[in-house]
């Protein structure tokens, strides 16, 4: 997904996705967003912890970050 995209789903300006994204500091409702729809938990968005993701998580995430 790019930022445009998950920013419209949060119903934000893409700027305001954009700033929480580069200060490394998500709102809630972002990290919720994350959770609830895809299963990342604040865990893993906060400090890169991978490991309680289930593994079909994982394996999605870490693909997509090798295509990028």
């Amino acid at each position: 997904m790019q930022q445009l995209d998950v920013a419209k789903e949060l119903g934000l300006k893409k700027t305001t996705f954009h700033s929480q994204e580069s200060r490394g500091a998500p709102a809630i409702k972002t990290m919720r967003y994350y959770y609830r729809q895809h299963r990342i938990d604040f865990n893993f968005i906060l400090h890169g912890d991978f490991a309680q993701l289930p593994q079909d998580v994982q394996d999605r995430l870490f693909g997509a970050l090798q295509s990028e």
